[in-house]
């Protein structure tokens, strides 16, 4: 069942985000960057080359290069199908389904080797996928 349609709107810009309250750094050998809510199933609910999901996009894309060039592994959760309603937060499964609604889309999906890994992993496995 598709989600509802969401209507457009703005992502706030920088200067209207609340002030960072911390002063730590990741450190790019303990850190994975996640990925998560990019299903088509999620993304289709939203306007194509509108905001919120231009910016979103434009942002993933960054944050994605970014990581790469540091070296931090890249990770995109999907929800397990099968599991109508809200799905806990332990029950995340960090591999793709062969399901066309549950596919990251194209412009989201891993760049890297130009192919998505399918690992499936529990909460409590390692987040962070082999070496390449």
């Amino acid at each position: 069942m598709a989600l509802p349609a969401i209507a457009p709107y703005s992502v706030p810009r920088q200067e209207e985000l609340p002030a960072n309250r911390v002063d730590w750094r990741p450190a790019a050998d303990r850190a994975v960057l996640l990925v998560h809510d990019m299903e088509r199933h999620f993304v289709n609910a939203f306007t194509p080359g509108r905001e919120p999901l231009t910016e979103v996009v434009a942002n993933i894309r960054t944050l994605r290069a970014s990581a790469h060039a540091a070296g931090v592994p890249v990770v995109y959760c999907a929800q397990p199908s099968g599991r109508p309603g809200a799905t806990p937060v332990r029950c995340a499964e960090l591999a793709p389904d062969r399901s066309r609604r549950r596919q990251v889309t194209s412009t989201k999906a891993p760049a890297e080797t130009g192919r998505s890994r399918s690992r499936a992993r529990s909460a409590g496995a390692p987040a962070r996928p082999a070496a390449s």
